[in-house]
């Protein structure tokens, strides 16, 4: 059984992407996919900071529309019949009327095929090197991040997926994994908030498997959050690597697959302007 497309991957159109987009769709080919999704990084208004081991300070606003879409344009070409590109975008959210406003004046420049609605800091900080964290409990910390991808998905239609719900255990300061995780069970009523409001809009849901790269030993979200959100009525599931390496392409996509049938999935989507296609898990 095989997933045949990666939805969440970044090239060096991303500041922190490592390999070109050609490098990425050669990878993808080399794996067996047939479908690549390009969603490189637009984050309005997104807190500089420098990374505490480089010294680099990541600017993920700094994608151009036209130039981005005239490279993938130019890709599909390449790559003829051996693998379809799609143009896609990741949109980090914050609560801000004006960061949304701008977000979907860029999102409309693109005309993507994809959007991913991402929260990749709260209360307005970054979430690493660990600021965010400072004088707050987990408890707390979590909330707070929560609150944030509730207000963001609540706020704006301009997406198609919610990518890593539980993104922040990425981050949470401790080398213990067991103690970094978001249980389901202690902010389930703010979880249910959130993935009612997927339901609501016809959104999906993200399986993302970075969470494994990261040292977590499992996707985004957890298997009770993806579980809960089929129990609710959610029907669709998008699947992304979230590489930023040609190498991370489709990574761990069979844990992804033993999440979806665990959680009682039988296909995953890709979208296609805007509008999602079913593909079936096969054997």
């Amino acid at each position: 059984m095989q997933i045949i497309a990666d939805t969440h991957l970044h090239s060096n159109f991303s500041s922190d992407g490592k390999n070109s987009i050609t490098e990425m769709a050669l990878s993808a080919i080399e794996k067996g996919l047939k479908i690549l999704t390009f969603t490189d990084h637009v984050d309005i208004d997104y807190p500089l900071h420098p990374d505490p081991k480089t010294g680099k300070v990541e600017i993920f606003n700094k994608l151009n529309a036209n130039e981005y879409r005239n490279a993938l344009e130019n890709l599909q070409q390449e790559m003829n019949n051996k693998l379809q590109i799609l143009i896609g975008v990741e949109t980090g959210l914050q609560p801000n009327n004006s960061i949304h406003s701008r977000t979907k004046d860029f999102t409309d420049t693109l005309n993507p095929d994809f959007i991913i609605a991402s929260t990749h800091c709260a209360c307005g900080q970054v979430l690493a090197p660990y600021d965010f964290f400072k004088d707050k409990t987990q408890n707390d910390a979590y909330q707070k991040y929560l609150e944030d991808v509730l207000a963001n998905l609540s706020m704006t239609d301009n997406y198609d997926t919610a990518a890593h719900l539980d993104f922040i255990e990425r981050y949470y300061p401790t080398k213990n994994v067991e103690e970094k995780l978001l249980k389901y069970n202690q902010f389930a009523d703010i979880i249910d908030e959130i993935l009612l409001t997927l339901i609501r809009k016809d959104k999906a849901l993200e399986i993302n498997t970075a969470g494994i790269r990261y040292g977590l030993g499992v996707p985004h979200p957890s298997i009770e959050i993806l579980s809960r959100y089929k129990e609710l009525g959610g029907k669709l599931i998008t699947i992304g690597s979230d590489a930023h390496r040609a190498c991370d392409i489709a990574a761990d996509f069979e844990i992804a697959i033993l999440y979806m049938q665990k959680a009682g999935f039988d296909s995953y989507c890709v979208f296609k302007k805007r509008q999602p296609e079913l593909i079936p898990l096969k054997k």
